[in-house]
């Protein structure tokens, strides 16, 4: 179970990544900017550390 939510995971944080990148560049308010910045830092964080751990528990990402 822990490798197939690993699995499931990690491109559903870097679909987070793409999407707030993108929105990025056309969001006209502040707080939203914010948040985006904030979400590409910590879901890509968060997907890096996941791959770490699935190659070390699985051997391979």
């Amino acid at each position: 179970m822990d490798q197939r939510f690993i699995v499931m995971m990690i491109p559903h944080h870097r679909m987070g990544v793409m999407m707030a990148s993108m929105a990025q560049n056309t969001s006209q308010h502040l707080q939203l900017k914010t948040l985006q910045q904030a979400m590409v830092s910590g879901q890509s964080q968060k997907f890096e550390q996941m791959a770490q751990w699935y190659g070390r528990w699985y051997g391979a990402t």
